[in-house]
């Protein structure tokens, strides 16, 4: 048949189902990839969502509005204490954009802003209101604890997100040393 033998044809046409095979794994591990990315970021937002309908904490005069904490917690930034732990927001905020673009960088915005987070533990006050009153804080509230868990989605997204494209390049390495059996690793 064209010249070739027939166990020749039948070699071609196992080769030819192999790299059908392998294409089907990669588009499928790619589609599980967008499908985990859209998963984590949507429950971080719905999170962080929810949180901003919450009380955050309470102090001795009244408990805080988590939108309002949201809205106006770079002011107290500049003084410093509780309200530095409101960086979080602009860098988990980031992290949601940079998780498509570049999930390496996505892991290390969601890992500060979860750090950041939980910053808020360390301090037993906050500033209470434009004067300079400070206030101790006497508990936190649900509009925190669903804004740390959005901050913690998001981390734990990019970590998995962050392996599987480690995994993915270990694969192809692994199946380019295959291929190219001759070529040692400087020639990678």
């Amino acid at each position: 048949i064209n010249g070739q033998s027939p166990g020749w044809s039948a070699c071609t046409k196992i080769i030819q189902a192999h790299h059908s095979i392998c294409h089907y794994h990669m588009l499928n591990c790619m589609d599980k990839s967008l499908k985990l990315k859209k998963r984590f970021l949507i429950t971080s937002i719905i999170l962080f969502a929810l949180s901003l309908t919450q009380k955050a904490y309470c102090t001795t005069s009244e408990c805080a509005n988590s939108f309002l904490v949201l809205a106006l917690g770079w002011a107290g930034v500049i003084s410093g204490g509780a309200a530095i732990s409101w960086l979080a927001n602009p860098l988990l905020f980031f992290s949601w954009i940079f998780q498509k673009k570049n999930a390496k960088v996505a892991m290390f915005l969601s890992m500060f802003s979860f750090l950041f987070s939980l910053s808020f533990l360390m301090f037993g006050e906050v500033l209470d209101n434009e004067a300079g009153g400070k206030h101790a804080i006497t508990g936190l509230k649900p509009g925190y604890w669903l804004w740390v868990s959005s901050n913690f989605v998001m981390l734990i997204g990019t970590y998995v997100l962050v392996y599987m494209e480690n995994v993915k390049k270990r694969e192809q390495h692994l199946q380019y040393k295959k291929e190219n059996p001759t070529r040692d690793y400087l020639h990678w």
